[in-house]
């Protein structure tokens, strides 16, 4: 052991490794955690139906949320502090223990999750706690051991020491996203809201000819022959608590230009706003589908209108805050300006607002996508002044690295074939002609307009608006630190946020490769035509 680990120590010495060695191990280690989680989340998701206390262990079949929370956040902390850098790069401590230890944990874990998911619901309580007893120990050895892999157990006992308000304010973050959405506050919030709810949007849709039906046993609104139950998240308080979450961060981070405590009038009117938009959405809903289309309505309308809701109140609580006297120490006099960077915003802000209005109206399948394209293809052929879309050239760097994301993109997102047999059976349930047009447009858009709109924001805007914000740190750490954070806002875009995270980190190298953001471009096209390539001559619709 004595000999592995000096041989450790000796690699992890070569300053050239030991440069990004810290960055590379933390990636690898939540690439295994994810992809361990994401194994076992719908094999234990059946623990969670227990009537005792255990079901808590089903609850980890979305650790990997909080995991990738975790890490993402934890990004964050650690690239606002430059010292930290030598710390980590500096220290000496038994690394070869630490990883024997990890994989044993993780060994563990694996078997674990198989006993307690093999033995499913059925397993005595007494049984039972000892398997989750041995599962939680697994766990918990598992992520200590991988942060011990990382730095020294000194190291993070000073990072707590001295960010203990950051990290409190991560748990408190985490605390409450978990709270809102626990089962066993559903109750709680159904029997408060579903009355008022309700009568608002009978109020609302009597005034355009619908007569709404409520049971308010059953929980169940009507109009004809159209009926749904209104569901505890579709009363709007996850809503609401997200709004607070949003709203509350955002105070935090710019709280040094805010009037305290006038600022904080904002969120109980937020939570007005989102307590009054739901009624509206609910009365839109039934019109929908009393007149237009159940399976529209429940399908399409139903989640798009819930996020439009908290779109609306978010950006109208952050222009109040920008721009009232009250709550701002230097308010702002002009409307945003379409800068040089500010403009790089437009596309991708524009295909995400068409996106949502296009659901609004759409059912099982996407079939507006065409409009889509068709939009944000026009404003970037009206941009491609002042966008530079002349500038783009191939790159055989960023093609490497595209083809180098796809894989990557591959091996972490796992087909589905219920959903590609479901996508399948609807693209070819038109004529010929429209499922081609359609496919079309859909490697255009995939091709094309989403990797330069994606691209224009990503690597064009929020690249550097971190480069910004990380400037007192030294060049290297400064670029990596802006890369996770803007790679990891653009895998919260994204189904696998993983997966999205490190094709972010891809993208960000061919853009600093030659410091040439159509590289970035470049290497987003390539990777996404592979994906076409890969899903048409497979038919692995999954994937789109």
């Amino acid at each position: 052991m004595a000999a592995f680990d000096v041989a450790a120590n000796t690699i992890w010495n070569c300053a050239r490794l030991r440069r990004y060695a810290p960055i590379g191990l933390m990636l690898l280690l939540v690439a295994e955690l994810s992809l361990f989680s994401s194994m076992f989340r719908e094999a234990i998701f059946h623990v969670r139906a227990r009537d005792d206390f255990l079901s808590v262990v089903g609850d980890f079949c979305y650790f990997h949320k909080y995991n990738e929370a975790l890490f993402g956040l934890s990004i964050i902390l650690l690239a606002k502090f430059s010292d930290y850098k030598a710390l980590i790069l500096g220290q000496r401590h038994n690394r070869f223990l630490y990883l024997t230890t990890h994989l044993g944990s993780v060994s563990l874990l694996y078997f674990m999750v198989l006993k307690i998911t093999t033995v499913g619901t059925g397993l005595p309580s007494g049984a039972l706690i000892w398997l989750s007893g041995l599962f939680f120990l697994a766990l918990f050895g598992s992520m200590a051991t991988a942060a011990l892999m990382l730095a020294s157990l000194q190291f993070w006992a000073r990072f707590v020491r001295e960010q203990k308000r950051s990290i409190l304010a991560l748990l408190s973050f985490i605390g409450a996203y978990s709270l809102i959405s626990k089962r066993f506050l559903d109750d709680y919030f159904a029997e408060i809201m579903f009355q008022p709810t309700a009568r608002a949007a009978t109020l609302l849709d009597a005034l355009f000819g619908f007569e709404i039906n409520t049971d308010a046993a059953a929980r169940t609104i009507a109009v004809g022959s159209f009926s749904v139950e209104l569901a505890p998240s579709c009363l709007g308080y996850q809503g609401i608590g997200l709004i607070i979450l949003f709203l509350g961060a955002y105070i935090h981070f710019t709280r040094k230009r805010l009037i305290f405590p006038n600022v904080l009038l904002i969120i109980p009117l937020a939570i007005a706003a989102m307590f009054l938009l739901n009624p509206v959405r609910i009365a839109l809903l039934m019109a929908v589908g009393a007149s237009l289309s159940p399976e529209v309505a429940l399908l399409g309308f139903h989640s798009a209108a819930g996020w439009w809701n908290l779109m609306i109140v978010a950006i109208l609580s952050i222009v109040s805050i920008n721009r009232l006297k009250c709550f701002a120490l230097r308010p702002a006099t002009k409307a945003l300006q379409l800068s040089e960077q500010n403009i790089l915003l437009v596309p991708q802000l524009l295909l995400l607002a068409v996106a949502l209005g296009t659901l609004l109206f759409t059912a099982s399948f996407d079939w507006l996508y065409p409009v889509r394209v068709l939009v944000v293809g026009a404003i970037l052929f009206h941009l491609r002044a002042p966008l530079n879309l002349a500038m783009f050239r191939v790159n055989s760097v960023a093609m490497a690295i595209g083809a180098v994301v796809f894989i990557m993109w591959i091996l972490f997102v796992p087909a589905s074939a219920e959903k590609a047999h479901a996508f399948g059976t609807a693209l070819f349930s038109v004529p010929l002609v429209g499922a081609v047009s359609w496919l079309v447009f859909r490697i255009i858009g995939a091709v094309v307009i989403v990797p330069i709109a994606e691209e224009m924001a990503f690597r064009g805007f929020l690249l550097p608006y971190f480069e910004e914000v990380l400037s007192g740190l030294s060049s290297p750490t400064r670029q990596i630190g802006a890369a996770l954070l803007s790679s990891a806002a653009f895998g919260a875009l994204h189904g696998s946020w993983v997966a999205g995270t490190l094709a972010g980190i891809g993208f960000a190298a061919a853009r600093y490769y030659r410091g040439r953001l159509f590289d970035a471009v470049c290497a987003h096209m390539t990777a996404n035509l592979l994906l076409a390539v890969y899903v048409l001559a497979g038919t692995h619709w999954s994937y789109w």
